[in-house]
């Protein structure tokens, strides 16, 4: 098969032309969101909110984030919800000791790895708690 010179010429304009509209119209992200699950976590430190605050606390100075300010409710009978405003944007955590569940986000608009660090630092502080990740792009 013998394929004209002016064929490959408008080919090749065609494939640029595709690559350009398709950088056009990919969609630019302004931060990175990490979903945290915490299951299995042990009864006594679910229901330890100090204990709970010091990790937060720890991955928070571990990963170099900003805290500007923070809000704290306990739940009656049990659980709590800490949210922390951060020069990045936010940290926070919810409880379910019935379910012994965690759920927490980290979104930073600045510094992906200053999320990375906390994920880390959460990994080793739950110990033998199954913690999941998932990471977004926003």
């Amino acid at each position: 098969m013998y394929i004209r010179g002016s064929t490959v010429v408008i080919l090749a304009i065609v494939l640029v032309v595709i690559i350009k509209l398709h950088l056009m119209h990919k969609p630019m992200h302004v931060g990175v969101h990490y979903i945290v699950d915490v299951d299995n976590v042990p009864g006594e430190l679910i229901h330890d909110h100090q204990a709970l605050l010091r990790i937060c606390e720890g991955a928070l100075q571990y990963s170099e984030s900003n805290v500007l300010n923070k809000m704290m409710h306990e739940f009656k009978p049990q659980g709590m919800t800490i949210i922390y405003l951060l020069a990045e944007s936010h940290f926070s955590m919810h409880t379910w000791p019935e379910h012994k569940k965690i759920r927490m986000d980290f979104f930073s608009c600045t510094n992906e790895s200053q999320c990375t660090k906390a994920c880390e630092y959460l990994k080793r502080a739950f110990g033998n708690a199954r913690v999941s990740v998932k990471k977004l792009y926003r």
